[in-house]
């Protein structure tokens, strides 16, 4: 599989901080704000790094309040992963809370990238639990998310823990996030995962790898349409599902 790569995996030491402490206005250290009056190019990025860092070890959730709301966005865009990987070890909860908090849809990309992040480097028990008990605008990206973290490290542990949640719809959840991630770093592992699944759940997840069938090395050199054929017609589904998954939606990506 592939590994996850974070901007820059920082050391982050436990600091308890209250969310309601995030919201205060924000004091930014003075060598960001003499970062922030470099010229653009690498020598400012790699210095806001540098300074960025030894701030986030101090003040994890005021930096994510800051590059979520005050910075400029093509910083960011730089720093926010670094801050995301600071996070999730130690305070991720903390975290997870304070974006749910503060933002939502379409606004939870920084969500996502939290919660892919807790499991992988965090605790993934805690961060599975968490799932459970996230608002119903952000329910489906929860399970999806701490299921394509998993599955970044550990393919069938992920695919495992998926298909034990009890409510349909977050499992139908989780089990995207493992197949979107196994289907870019194995398909044919992938494939052979869906075949076992349950024929809605497998319909499902079949949609997902189509979108990613550019993954599908052992269908290089053949006609597309062919392939996918091909592909559809050895899974263990209806007749009525296959065609469906035959008709190319909009924008030329099968999906859900």
């Amino acid at each position: 599989m592939k590994k996850y790569v974070f901007s820059l995996l920082l050391p982050l030491f436990f600091i308890p901080l209250s969310i309601a402490g995030a919201k205060e206005a924000t004091k930014v250290p003075e060598a960001v704000e003499n970062d922030l009056k470099m010229p653009k190019g690498q020598e400012q990025n790699k210095a806001l790094t540098k300074d960025i860092a030894a701030w986030v070890k101090k003040e994890p959730l005021v930096v994510l309040a800051w590059v979520s709301r005050e910075a400029p966005k093509e910083l960011s865009n730089l720093i926010g992963p670094q801050v995301i990987a600071a996070l999730a070890p130690s305070n991720g909860k903390i975290a997870a809370d304070w974006l749910i908090e503060n933002f939502g849809p379409p606004d939870y990309w920084r969500l996502h990238q939290l919660l892919v992040a807790w499991p992988l480097s965090g605790d993934k028990i805690e961060a599975a639990a968490w799932c459970l008990k996230a608002p119903a605008d952000a329910r489906y990206l929860s399970f999806f998310s701490v299921a394509d973290g998993l599955c970044r490290k550990n393919p069938p542990a992920a695919a495992d823990w998926a298909l034990k949640i009890k409510a349909e719809s977050d499992r139908l959840a989780a089990i995207d996030g493992v197949t979107i991630m196994w289907a870019r770093g194995d398909f044919a592992k992938a494939t052979e995962w869906i075949k076992t699944l349950e024929p809605a759940e497998a319909g499902a997840a079949a949609r997902m790898m189509l979108s990613e069938w550019k993954h599908n090395k052992q269908a290089s050199g053949e006609d597309e349409v062919t392939a996918k054929k091909k592909w559809i017609d050895q899974l263990p589904l209806s007749s009525e599902i296959k065609e469906e998954l035959l008709k190319p939606l909009p924008g030329g990506r099968n999906k859900k």
